[in-house]
C-alpha cells in the first residue's frame, strides 16, 4: 500500500494489524489528558503506517541514532494567531540533521521522509494538535 492512501486512523491501524476500535482506557484520567493522550497513541500508530508504506518493500525502518547521516524527520509546528490552542498552529517545517544526530524526539514519532511529514500535516492535523497544543479553554 502506497503512503498516499493512509488518509484515515483506521486506514493505518489496519496496515499495522492493531484494531481501530481498541483505544487506550483513558477514563480515569483528567478530561484535558483524554484527547493528548489517545491522540499519543494514535500518532505513533500512523507514524509507523507511514514510514511502513513509504518503502514497503524493505526491512522496518528503525531510525538509528548512531548514523548521522540518515535523515530523520519530525513535524514541527510554529505558533500562528488564528487558533484556539495556546500557541496556535502552522506547519513550519520539517526539521532534520545530518550533520549531528540528536536524540530530540522520541524514536516512534520520528518519519523518515519530509513527503511523510506533509502527508501527515495534509490528513492528520487534528491528531498533531491534539498532541503538540494546550486548547485555550485548559488555561
Amino acid at each position: 500500500m502506497s503512503y498516499k492512501k493512509i488518509t484515515s486512523w483506521e486506514a493505518a491501524a489496519k496496515l499495522v494489524g492493531v484494531d481501530p476500535n481498541a483505544l487506550p482506557d483513558v477514563s480515569m484520567l483528567p478530561e484535558r489528558l483524554k484527547a493528548f493522550t489517545t491522540g499519543n497513541y494514535k500518532r505513533a500508530i500512523v507514524v509507523e503506517a507511514l514510514n511502513k508504506a513509504y518503502k514497503p518493500k524493505s526491512p522496518r525502518w528503525i531510525p538509528n541514532f548512531n548514523d548521522g547521516s540518515q535523515l530523520k524527520f519530525y513535524p514541527w509546528v510554529w505558533p500562528g494567531e488564528d487558533s484556539a490552542a495556546a500557541g496556535g498552529f502552522g506547519f513550519q517545517d520539517a526539521y532534520y540533521s545530518y550533520t549531528l544526530t540528536r536524540a530530540n524526539v522520541g524514536a516512534r514519532l520520528l518519519l523518515r521522509d519530509v513527503e511523510l511529514v506533509e502527508h501527515m500535516f495534509t490528513h492528520f492535523r487534528q491528531l498533531l494538535v491534539d498532541t503538540m497544543l494546550i486548547p485555550l479553554d485548559e488555561q
